[in-house]
């Protein structure tokens, strides 16, 4: 769960009298979740926007949007390239995931993709908490606090547990895939 609605009116940032601010939030009217599944493909988007992996960041955009018009694969990876190359070219420490993110919603856009609600709650509030904390700390970088979580979250999608628990949920379907789909096959 997260607050989505984290204005600057929303919440009060302690003095640094102690060593550490602290941020207190005082209106939860807007939240929302992410499930597992979309985690994991905001995992992947994230991934494959801080590896430059023009691929994965397609993949991950089209299991997270949806569209009524088939997807050219090619012309939304072609359109994505030129944003990997800027990442490229720029130490994480220099990175805004502001403007990163609007990049790729306007091309999530331009491919007629739609994207979950609680996903695109999730991306403002990013950008907001983003811009508060610069305000809050200019030396502060989003990015790089943010890779160390993405990291741990692809370790856990990726990790042997993760698997079991998916092919789990396939089994029903390859058992009845085994031996229904050749009586279904011989009645055509």
């Amino acid at each position: 769960m997260f607050c989505a609605n984290f204005y600057f009116e929303n919440r009060i940032v302690t003095s640094k009298e102690r060593l550490f601010r602290h941020i207190v939030l005082i209106d939860f009217g807007m939240v929302g979740s992410v499930d597992e599944p979309t985690q994991r493909d905001l995992g992947l988007l994230l991934s494959g926007m801080v590896s430059q992996d023009s691929d994965r960041l397609v993949d991950a955009l089209l299991e997270l949007g949806q569209s009524q018009q088939p997807v050219d694969r090619t012309a939304l990876r072609r359109d994505l390239e030129p944003l990997l190359s800027q990442i490229a070219d720029q130490p994480l420490s220099d990175l805004s995931l502001g403007p990163m993110l609007t990049d790729v919603l306007s091309i999530v856009r331009r491919h007629h993709l739609v994207l979950p609600s609680n996903l695109v709650l999730v991306l403002k509030t990013t950008v907001m908490t983003e811009g508060m904390v610069v305000q809050l700390d200019p030396t502060f970088n989003f990015v790089e606090a943010l890779t160390p979580f993405v990291e741990r979250l692809m370790l856990q999608q990726y990790s042997p547990d993760a698997w079991i628990r998916r092919l789990g949920k396939t089994v029903p379907d390859v058992a009845w895939f085994a031996t229904e789909f050749p009586q279904h096959l011989r009645r055509l």
